[in-house]
């Protein structure tokens, strides 16, 4: 599950309770209860925009708070270095509602100010304050080597549970060295280190940041490079591996055509497969008529050039059974379609070669052309004579 404060489907009610001053936010709040954790729904209206405000929903714990009570109107409290939340409300079976303050705490402003972050105001340290950042955090971000982290950076970190745990395990990976940004992404897209350990064990000990995002957006599984390595692709590098998944390169695919032949396909064909939709279906196809050593580069011509099993039939029936898949490709290519063939077999070149068919097609020789020189020469001329007198403007 994506790391956020942000909770999709939950519907969110802002009222319009203006800040009561600029160091002090008031809001609405609303909460489920579910065993020992409290599912906390705020939202801080924007005093200049009715309908736009801050907007949170994070899980707590109840021992998070003070004074909570069942049944009747209370007060009860989140207390952190960050600040002070005041909830004013009801809790009735497993649901609650009602207003709550917060109060920054002056004291941690002035450690964050002390430690270089600029544009902090009121709303900024409620984010801090419920995500529980604290002066020992930043100190130990500060030893980590990041000493420059921006304001926005550091609330990111926040946001999206970036702990100080978390980066020890990272950084004890190899990645000492690794960014805010990339720590960020990490916990966006769930790159754990358990999943990295694995990396590294099935041989991937170099893999960048970068890479290691790719792998979590494009869901490069375990169990996937494990299947690979089973069909032969062992040490497939990881731009490769993002390619196959982004193409939907599937395992069954692989096995088929190993099933055909192909088991000396490179990472690269593989992909172009995919995308051109070379499947196992297709390659039978072609197979069944008479081209089972067709080469891979040319499968994926054919798909790409539009030389599909009808086109090829038709080929064959008009007396070009034995035309090779490169003159299909350039059949395609030139556009040598089947009504052109039989245009040129109609005015008496039905022995034609394949070769000088394509000819016609490059220098615009065509049915109509023809006739016009054999009534001009009133002889039939040979295919070679009548592209020479094209070539020359005749």
């Amino acid at each position: 599950m994506k790391r956020t404060l942000l909770s999709l489907g939950i519907l969110v009610y802002v009222l319009a309770i203006p800040l009561i001053s600029q160091d002090t936010i008031e809001g609405r709040w609303k909460a489920k209860v579910k065993k020992d954790r409290i599912r906390l729904q705020m939202a801080i209206p924007d005093d200049k925009d009715f309908c736009r405000g801050m907007n949170y929903c994070r899980y707590f714990m109840k021992d998070d708070f003070t004074g909570l009570q069942w049944e009747m109107e209370h007060t009860f409290k989140l207390i952190r270095e960050a600040g002070t939340i005041s909830f004013k409300g009801k809790f009735s079976g497993n649901s609650g509602s009602g207003h709550f303050t917060f109060q920054p705490e002056k004291k941690f402003e002035k450690f964050l100010k002390g430690k270089g972050f600029e544009g902090l105001n009121a709303e900024k340290m409620l984010v801090l304050c419920l995500n529980n950042i604290t002066s020992q955090y930043v100190d130990d971000l500060f030893k980590f080597g990041y000493s420059d982290i921006s304001l926005s950076k550091l609330i990111s970190f926040a946001i999206h549970d970036v702990s100080i745990e978390y980066i020890k395990e990272i950084r004890a990976l190899g990645y000492k060295d690794i960014t805010p940004s990339n720590l960020i992404s990490f916990r966006i897209h769930d790159v754990e280190p358990n999943y990295i350990q694995s990396l590294h064990n099935l041989g991937y000990s170099d893999i960048t940041p970068s890479k290691l995002i790719s792998f979590a957006i494009h869901e490069v599984s375990l169990q996937y490079i494990n299947n690979l390595s089973s069909f032969g692709f062992k040490d497939i590098e990881p731009s490769k591996l993002i390619s196959f998944c982004i193409h939907d390169v599937e395992i069954d695919l692989i096995k088929s055509l190993h099933d055909l032949g192909y088991t000396e396909v490179s990472p690269s064909q593989i992909v172009s497969f995919a995308i051109h939709g070379v499947s196992s279906p297709f390659i039978r196809d072609i197979h069944s008529l008479g081209y089972k050593d067709i080469s891979s580069s040319h499968l994926i011509s054919f798909r790409i050039h539009g030389v599909d099993p009808e086109f090829i039939k038709g080929v064959h029936e008009l007396g070009y059974s034995d035309i090779t898949p490169s003159k299909l490709i350039s059949f395609a290519i030139h556009g040598v379609t089947l009504d052109f063939i039989r245009d040129i077999h109609s005015v008496g070149y039905k022995d034609i070669s394949s070769s000088k068919l394509i000819s016609f097609k490059i220098h615009g020789i065509n049915k109509k052309y023809i006739e016009y020189i054999q009534d001009k020469w009133e002889e039939k001329l040979s295919p070679s004579k009548i592209i020479a007198l094209k070539i020359h403007g005749f």
